[in-house]
């Protein structure tokens, strides 16, 4: 169990936290955790400054002990258990110093001993037994530093011992077998084993010398069939190898020497089509490989030298068309690379590659093979100029990198060589003035960035060079007057913003300059009177808020000047009164 679950229970949504002060002294208390639900999710004791300490008991929504454990001034040190979902004991332990240490014991769901053993500062030590369901053995011997060592012995369900080996340095050797009705197959480390499922089926068979496997060894599956061949000697792998797919048909094949890969290893679909051939020298890959479609056509082919992969590799689409092609050096990208589009031969994008990184110039092209984009990498980074380019050539983008982040001045074109867009980059964000205009060469917007958000007085103009829109940011939100227009000119609606939020009166206009609608605004929402226009300047209706939510009286008129047709009353948002209708 990790420290930081505590920190997490703390964190949950819907949890309340209680303090009751210990009567004995003020340095330690009682925190009690409970669920939405109000069951306890944990209790225990913390000391000054929050430091659990102590007993903890954690428990499931459902008020079911999960867990118990022990800390010493934050750190786990002493006893502890873990439950199953329905209450019974599980895992039972110490910890010393946050590392498992002294006896353990798990249990399966039924309360019988699956496993006993020791850890020392955190590893398996010493004797470990573990037992089946019916409580009978099932294998039992010594750990050192967590690695099995000395005489192992193991034990078929029904009590019968089943197999005693020697480990040594991690090299196993098998010194008796016996099979399930008490036959001994192995003695001294030789013979024959057979061992099979629980519904008879043969699961193995292979042959034992002085200890180690020797000769062919068949495994099967649990239909009876033939899963896999392997051949040994002297305990190691020697000779043919074979995997098979349960119709049959061989999954993939290839020869040991001394447990090491040699010659070609072949993988078959499971129609029998070759997938892919390697070739393999003591244990490392090398010369070509190649890798095949189910359809049989080629789907990519290299080099290896000394197990890595080495000079040009192509990787191909199942129409047959290249999909990339690259270099590589003592395994690692190197050299020109290609990558091609997925309906054409033609390149997407090509530069180099130095130890597994972009570097220098890369090309970028648009299907019909005109230029798209150009820039350098510098160790994998975005670096120097970078240009972007419309289909008829013209440049779209014009501006520098430095270690991958834009710096300094950006342009944007239109398609006729016309000016789009101007402003300036500090370290990926965009900072200082900025500056856009229409096709037409008129004005567009304006406005400046501070660290990439919007800071100060921004005007929007339309086509025709007449202003549109200006508002005011601080900190990328609208702080400051917001003023906007007609096209005619005319003012349409002006106010103000603070932190993002309209505040204060605001005052909206018809296109003929008169007053269409004058409303107060308290951090973005409706609070007082608001009081709208007709074109002609009749009044249209007077409306009250209160944060928002209609409160008060509503009236409505008809563009006659004076001419009341509707009048209700609010309360809260809901209509509790229509006086005239």
């Amino acid at each position: 169990m990790k420290q930081s679950q505590l920190l997490q229970i703390k964190n949950c949504l819907g949890l309340i936290f209680f303090f009751s002060l210990s009567v004995m002294t003020s340095a330690q208390d009682t925190a009690v955790y409970k669920w939405e639900n109000g069951n306890i999710k944990a209790k225990g004791f913390l000391e000054m400054g929050g430091i659990e300490n102590g007993r903890w008991e954690f428990f499931s929504k459902e008020g079911v002990l999960q867990q118990v454990v022990t800390y010493d001034f934050g750190e786990f040190d002493g006893p502890f258990e873990n439950y199953y979902e329905n209450g019974k004991l599980k895992e039972e332990g110490y910890f010393m110093r946050a590392m498992r240490d002294s006896a353990f014991k798990a249990y399966y769901p039924n309360e019988q001993l699956e496993v006993e053993g020791y850890f020392k500062r955190g590893f398996r030590d010493s004797l470990w037994v573990f037992y089946y369901e019916n409580g009978n053995k099932k294998e039992s011997g010594e750990f050192e530093m967590d690695q099995r060592l000395g005489e192992w012995k193991s034990w078929y369900e029904n009590g019968q011992l089943k197999e005693v080996r020697e480990i040594t340095e991690g090299q196993e050797k098998v010194q008796s077998y016996y099979s399930k009705d008490g036959k001994q197959l192995v003695k001294n480390g030789n013979g024959k084993i057979k061992d099979y499922y629980d519904n008879g089926k043969l699961k193995v068979e292979g042959e034992l010398s002085n200890g180690e496997k020797s000769g062919q060894w068949k495994f099967y599956n649990s239909a009876g069939e033939l899963s896999k061949l392997q051949s040994f000697k002297n305990g190691k792998a020697n000779g043919e190898w074979k995997s098979f797919y349960e119709n049959g048909k061989v999954e993939w094949t290839g020869k040991y020497e001394d447990d090491l890969k040699v010659g070609d290893w072949k993988y078959y679909y499971v129609d029998g089509t070759l997938k892919q051939l390697t070739q393999y020298k003591k244990g490392e890959k090398f010369g070509v490989e190649k890798s095949y479609f189910a359809d049989g056509t080629l789907a990519d082919s290299g080099a290896y030298k000394n197990g890595k992969k080495s000079g040009e590799w192509l990787w191909y689409l199942e129409s047959g068309l290249l999909d990339m092609r690259g270099n590589f050096e003592e395994g690692m990208q190197s050299g020109e690379w290609a990558y091609y589009y997925n309906d054409t031969n033609q390149i997407l994008n090509t530069g180099h590659f130095k130890a597994n990184k972009r570097e220098g110039l890369w090309l970028y092209y648009y299907r019909d093979g005109s230029l798209w984009r150009k820039g350098f990498f510098a160790n994998d980074l975005k670096d120097s100029v970078w240009n972007t380019y419309h289909e008829n050539g013209n440049l779209l983008i014009d501006g520098k990198y430095k270690k991958g982040l834009e710096n300094g001045k950006w342009f944007s074109y239109y398609a006729d060589g016309s000016k789009q867009d101007e402003g300036n980059y500090e370290e990926g964000l965009m900072h200082g003035a900025w500056k856009g205009w229409f096709p037409n060469g008129n004005l567009r917007y304006e406005g400046s960035y501070l660290k990439g958000k919007k800071d100060g007085v921004w005007t929007y103009y339309s086509e025709e060079g007449k202003k549109e829109l200006q508002e005011t940011y601080a900190n990328g939100a609208l702080n400051g007057e917001r003023k906007s227009w007609w096209e005619n000119g005319n003012l349409r609606d002006q106010g103000n913003f603070i932190d993002g939020k309209q505040n204060g009166l605001w005052i909206y206009y018809h296109e003929n300059g008169n007053k269409m609608t004058e409303v107060t605004y308290k951090e973005g929402k409706i609070d007082g009177k608001m009081t709208s226009w007709y074109e002609i300047g009749t009044l249209e209706s007077e409306k009250n808020y209160k944060e928002g939510i209609p409160h008060g009286d509503f009236k409505f008129y008809g563009k006659r000047a004076g001419d009341l047709k509707m009048q209700i009353k609010y309360k809260k948002g809901e209509k509790i009164e229509v006086i005239k209708e």
